[in-house]
């Protein structure tokens, strides 16, 4: 037998369809677990930001503008947002910075320092060079006080 006969042997068999039809079955299934990965990460960072974005609507002055219903309402959002995080994020270090911000302590990474970490835990690329310092946050803090001292003189 030549080496054409073989070739066309091993060709009619199915051997090398079955062959390449397995790899590119594996590098799709590979993709689309990739895909799901980083859609369940991007899930888990918009809770995040979820409840950075709770957490700075009132800046701690919360009972000056909820009732009572919503004030529970509004803790047991807090609460579940903040016990999710604390289960999946791996990162003891960023656990840390989140829980020091939430508790208000004097040397926390601020929210925007902390958006940052997370974008680059998205993008896989701890050389990303965006600053965070440029991420807008609402209302400034001349209209966010503005806000809070009408508050108090309308609840006087």
């Amino acid at each position: 037998m030549d080496l054409s006969q073989i070739i066309t042997t091993i060709i009619t068999s199915g051997i090398v369809s079955t062959l390449i039809g397995g790899v590119i079955v594996h590098f799709s299934n590979k993709k689309l677990e990739d895909y799901r990965f980083l859609q369940l990460q991007r899930q888990k960072i918009e809770i995040i930001a979820q409840l950075f974005a709770k957490w700075i609507k009132y800046s701690g002055k919360e009972e000056e503008f909820l009732n009572p219903k919503g004030l529970l309402d509004y803790y047991e959002e807090l609460n579940k947002m903040s016990l999710e995080l604390s289960l999946w994020i791996s990162n003891k270090e960023i656990v840390d910075d989140i829980m020091g911000l939430l508790h208000g302590e004097d040397k926390a990474t601020n929210v925007r320092a902390l958006v940052g970490q997370f974008r680059k835990i998205i993008l896989s690329n701890n050389d990303d060079t965006f600053d965070p310092k440029v991420i807008i946050l609402w209302p400034s803090d001349e209209m966010r006080a503005k806000i809070f001292d009408q508050s108090k003189t309308s609840n006087e």
